[in-house]
C-alpha cells in the first residue's frame, strides 16, 4: 500500500514537471531540409503545386493505399485543396495560400485543433538546377503535449523530409527536359494566308497542300514572301474539325485573289518557345505552353496561336535541325 502511495506521489511529481517544463517551450518550431535537383525550376515546381502528385512521392501518404481523397479547387496551383481520410482513422488537409510560379509556395496543413502549420516550399534557380527548400513551420502548439512535439520536431521530421525531397529528386531528374519559354513584344506581321480546316488525322496534309497553293497564288500574282511560313491554329480538337491559317510575310501591297486573302498579327506581348526536331515534337511544346499560362494565371490574347516555320521537314534530311518557332498571343 505505501509502495503504491509512493508510485503515485512519484507519477504525480512527474507529471507536474512536464507540466511546469512545457510551460517555458517554445509555443512555435519549425525543421527545414534542402536539395539540389538538376532540372528546370518548373519540373520540380510542378509536382509540389499540383498536389494530386504528392501521392507519388510524399512519405505522408506512404502505405495509404485505400486513402480516400477529395481535390477542390484549380487542378494545381493558389487555392487548390486536399482532404483525404484513411480506413485507419488518419485524416487531413491541405491548401496552397500563398504561390509564386517557380520560386515559392504556402500550404496551409491541418493541425486538428492543436495548432497551425505551413509548408514553405522554395526553388532557386541556379546555372544547370534547382536548389529545393522544404520548410515545416509550426505555430500555436497548444499546451503542454504538442509543445513537447515542436520541441522534438528536427529529429522526428528530418528523416521524412529528407526522404520526399530525394524522391522529388528522382522524379523530377527523370522526367523530359523543360522547354524553354521567354516573354516578348513582337512587332506587327502583315501576310498573305488562306484559311481552311480539316480533322486532326488529315491536317499535316493539309497543311502541305495549302503552303503549295499559297505559294502558286503569289507567283501568280508575282508577289514575294519577306519571311517565314507560319500557321495559325485556332483550336485543337480530335472530334470536330481543326480551323488554321497558313501565311506568308509581305512586305508590300497585294490584291487579294483566289483562296489568297489579306492577314495581319496583331503586334503586343507574346509567349516564344523554340522546338528543334520532327514536327511530332510541337505537341510537346503545345503542352508546355498551356502549362506556363496556367501557372501564371495567364490568358490567350486573340482566338489563335502561332508555328513559325524556320525550316521547312521537306528541305532537310537531318530532322534535328527542323526548328520551329512557336508564339502565343497574351493579355
Amino acid at each position: 500500500m505505501r509502495l503504491l502511495k509512493f508510485v503515485g506521489g512519484v507519477f504525480l511529481v512527474l507529471v507536474a514537471f512536464l507540466l511546469f517544463l512545457a510551460y517555458f517551450i517554445k509555443d512555435h518550431a519549425e525543421t527545414q531540409q534542402k536539395i539540389y535537383i538538376k532540372a528546370a525550376p518548373q519540373t520540380v515546381f510542378r509536382l509540389v503545386s499540383d498536389l494530386h502528385y504528392w501521392k507519388d512521392w510524399s512519405p505522408f501518404m506512404e502505405g495509404d493505399n485505400d486513402l480516400n481523397s477529395v481535390f477542390t479547387g484549380p487542378e494545381r496551383g493558389l487555392k487548390s485543396k486536399h482532404v483525404w481520410k484513411g480506413k485507419n482513422g488518419r485524416s487531413g488537409s491541405q491548401e496552397i495560400v500563398a504561390c509564386n510560379p517557380y520560386e515559392s509556395i504556402r500550404i496551409k496543413l491541418d493541425m486538428g485543433g492543436s495548432g497551425q502549420a505551413f509548408d514553405e516550399w522554395t526553388f532557386k534557380d541556379t546555372t544547370d538546377g534547382v536548389i529545393v527548400g522544404w520548410k515545416l513551420v509550426m505555430t500555436d502548439l497548444s499546451y503542454p503535449f504538442h509543445r513537447y512535439f515542436g520541441y522534438f520536431i528536427e529529429g522526428t521530421m528530418k528523416p521524412l523530409q529528407e526522404r520526399g525531397l530525394q524522391k522529388i529528386k528522382e522524379l523530377a531528374e527523370g522526367a523530359s527536359p523543360a522547354i524553354r519559354i521567354e516573354e516578348i513584344t513582337k512587332e506587327a506581321v502583315n501576310a498573305v494566308a488562306i484559311l481552311d480546316s480539316a480533322m486532326m488525322p488529315d491536317v499535316e496534309h493539309k497543311l502541305a497542300d495549302d503552303f503549295s497553293m499559297l505559294e502558286k497564288l503569289m507567283a501568280y500574282g508575282r508577289t514575294a514572301a519577306a519571311g517565314t511560313a507560319f500557321a495559325v491554329f485556332y483550336n485543337w480538337d480530335a472530334d470536330k474539325p481543326i480551323k488554321f491559317r497558313v501565311a506568308y510575310p509581305v512586305a508590300e501591297e497585294v490584291r487579294e485573289h483566289g483562296l489568297m486573302h489579306l492577314y495581319r498579327w496583331e503586334a503586343g506581348k507574346m509567349l516564344k518557345a523554340v522546338h528543334s526536331g520532327p514536327a511530332e515534337g510541337l505537341v510537346n511544346v503545345h503542352v508546355e505552353m498551356d502549362n506556363y499560362m496556367q501557372d501564371f494565371g495567364m490568358k490567350l490574347r486573340g482566338a489563335g496561336v502561332y508555328e513559325v516555320y524556320l525550316k521547312q521537314e521537306t528541305a532537310v534530311k537531318d530532322s534535328s535541325v527542323i526548328m520551329t518557332e512557336v508564339y502565343y498571343p497574351i493579355e
